[in-house]
């Protein structure tokens, strides 16, 4: 997140973060937000103050990608099984240069970030008395071979 200061003048602080909002869209989210808090009737003593806006909060602190960017290169990497450099020609072919490693580390701190959320989970399958697993077969190349096996490896 690239982020300024408010100066002595009032102005509010900005922000910005790369988003992913559709198929093909991408968009800078840059915000400078204030707001003022104006005397009225009911208060003691008449004052007009500007407040800046807090800044949301982000998932990679100082980190350029936006929460909607950040989980469209999980779901890619993840649930669609692309690796980081089909991510970075997708991302590439739409206009929007994304090194490798820049995929590769914003990867490594959503990981970080969900980490709690792993232990949580794992603490919960740990207290239950009995877990359920799916032990289907899944077929797989077997290296060397240029086969097909259901073993598993060695």
């Amino acid at each position: 997140m690239s982020q300024s200061r408010a100066s002595a003048a009032g102005a509010a602080p900005t922000w910005s973060r790369l988003a992913r909002t559709s198929a093909n869209s991408w968009m800078w989210n840059r915000r400078a937000s204030s707001y003022i808090v104006a005397s009225g009737r009911n208060m003691p003593a008449p004052c007009e103050t500007v407040t800046a806006a807090p800044i949301p909060p982000a998932v990679i602190d100082g980190g350029l990608a936006a929460v909607g960017l950040l989980a469209w290169i999980a779901a890619c990497k993840y649930l669609d099984h692309l690796p980081l450099y089909r991510i970075e020609q997708i991302a590439a072919r739409q206009g929007v240069p994304l090194a490798r490693s820049t995929l590769g580390e914003w990867i490594g701190r959503i990981g970080v970030a969900l980490q709690p959320l792993a232990d949580r989970l794992a603490e919960l399958f740990r207290e239950r008395s009995c877990l359920h697993a799916d032990e289907t077969p899944v077929r797989r190349l077997d290296p060397g071979s240029g086969k097909l096996s259901t073993n598993t490896p060695a």
